[in-house]
């Protein structure tokens, strides 16, 4: 049986088949033995994509693999890490690396991918992003730095409050007074 994975991934792998592989003939007192093989994906891009006439360079595969478009892909994760919103996860990387060969060598075969080879497009976009950005929601005009010289103790909030309140203008008017915070004295001296 062979196994691709990234190349600093290899010896990780190997070690987590032995572990398997020995944890198994433990409790089953077997001397099972698996023929296993762990290579990397690099090679397999660049053999695939020889026997199709349009050699693929290792380092051009190694930018192939080493995408972040589908790190945020919808559905990509198992159903724990998709509830902590954590992309560190096993399924999620090889889900990512089957969806970066598709985008690597579906184009040289003449294959066009459908939603089954790559997530949906309509999908990422309409569910993904709107609902991220309808989330987001605009912090006070007095709560960003706009230098390194501003530091928290100058700052106080209830301050900058009464001045936007004085000046009558509501909803993300600028303080009159500092840089940003609304700070009497935005430099230390």
């Amino acid at each position: 049986m062979l196994v691709f994975c990234r190349e600093d991934a290899i010896e990780q792998n190997r070690g987590v088949f032995q572990w398997l592989q020995h944890k198994y003939n433990e409790i089953n007192k077997t001397s099972f033995e698996w023929d296993l093989e762990v290579l990397d994906l690099v090679l397999l891009l660049y053999y695939i994509s020889k026997s199709g006439g349009h050699t693929i360079s290792m380092a051009a595969g190694e930018d192939v693999l080493s995408s972040s478009a589908y790190d945020y892909s919808k559905n990509t994760l198992c159903d724990y890490h998709e509830e902590i919103d954590n992309r560190h996860c096993a399924q999620g990387l090889a889900r990512r690396l089957c969806y970066m060969l598709t985008d690597g060598l579906c184009p040289m075969f003449g294959i066009t991918p459908t939603d089954k080879h790559l997530p949906s497009k309509r999908d990422v976009i309409a569910e993904t992003y709107k609902a991220q950005l309808l989330e987001v929601k605009p912090l006070p005009a007095y709560r960003y730095h706009q230098n390194l010289a501003t530091d928290d103790s100058q700052w106080d909030p209830n301050q900058v409050e009464k001045e936007i309140d004085e000046e009558g203008a509501a909803g993300g008017a600028r303080p009159k007074t500092g840089i940003g915070r609304g700070r009497a004295h935005a430099f230390k001296p």
